[in-house]
């Protein structure tokens, strides 16, 4: 009897223990009663499954996602060009294409032969290190040339290599900062430039033209300047030099780009 009795008074202990320390601060604060506060300060924390809710881990490929929310913005502004008749183009393989064979035609009818044509894969890297690799195995190759911007000095750091900058002359695109550099020491002969100032001002030239005066007056302005194929619009393109390098930084002066 005794052990039953001593049982039954765990039990009991027990039960009163658990429902001041567990029940009641529960039920407590949810009928807002906050006292006393010694036991309230002893509620159970209950989990996130206990509460009635779900914990997600979310993990996402940020470089997955930017490239799929640019692409979509990409098309999306594609299509909107196109609904206004505007001609575009991208920096892809095409229009690397389209500069090589400029420069191979404009080769024609001279004593110029091109040795040889590598593809960097858009690396500078690569461009410098098949540029090293052209000159050591060609040591009759006088003259470089590179399509993308990176290009020109990924190409005069091959030739500072290799201690030809006095006989290897390079011809390179684009205004990099790097490339005006090596223009100015005279490690580049020449870079062809576009006038990215010029395309977006014309640009939203004719956007607030057409806005104001409307699609055929607007059109009427600008057909006398389209290219032969009636619809492209050049801002133009320049050759920067050594010798006249301070007159292009003085034009991007006083467009205000620095």
């Amino acid at each position: 009897m005794a052990n039953i009795r001593w049982k039954v008074i765990t039990i009991l202990i027990v039960g009163v223990v658990f429902t001041a320390l567990g029940v009641y601060p529960i039920v407590a604060a949810r009928y807002g009663v906050n006292s006393p506060g010694w036991l309230m300060d002893k509620q159970l924390k209950l989990g996130l499954d206990l509460k009635g809710g779900v914990q997600l881990v979310l993990r996402v490929e940020t470089d997955d996602a930017l490239k799929g929310e640019t692409d979509v913005e990409m098309e999306r502004l594609r299509e909107e060009l196109q609904n206004r008749k505007i001609t575009f183009t991208t920096l892809t393989a095409a229009n690397a294409t389209q500069r090589i064979q400029g420069f191979e035609d404009a080769l024609k009818g001279t004593d110029i032969t091109i040795a040889q044509k590598v593809n960097d894969n858009l690396s500078a890297a690569t461009a410098t290190s098949d540029a090293e690799t052209i000159l050591a195995n060609n040591p009759d190759v006088n003259g470089l040339y590179g399509v993308y911007s990176y290009d020109g000095p990924a190409l005069a750091q091959a030739v500072q290599s290799a201690g030809k900058t006095a006989s290897v002359h390079i011809v390179s695109d684009d205004s990099d900062a790097q490339t005006l550099g090596f223009i100015q020491s005279g490690t580049i002969s020449g870079t062809v430039v576009q006038m990215p100032y010029q395309q977006g001002y014309t640009g939203a030239y004719i956007l607030a033209a057409e806005k104001v005066l409307g699609k055929d007056a607007t059109m009427a302005i600008i057909k006398p300047f389209l290219e032969s194929d009636g619809s492209t619009l050049s801002s133009g393109v320049g050759l920067v030099t050594q010798s006249d390098l301070n007159g292009y930084k003085a034009l991007e002066s006083q467009l205000g780009i620095s």
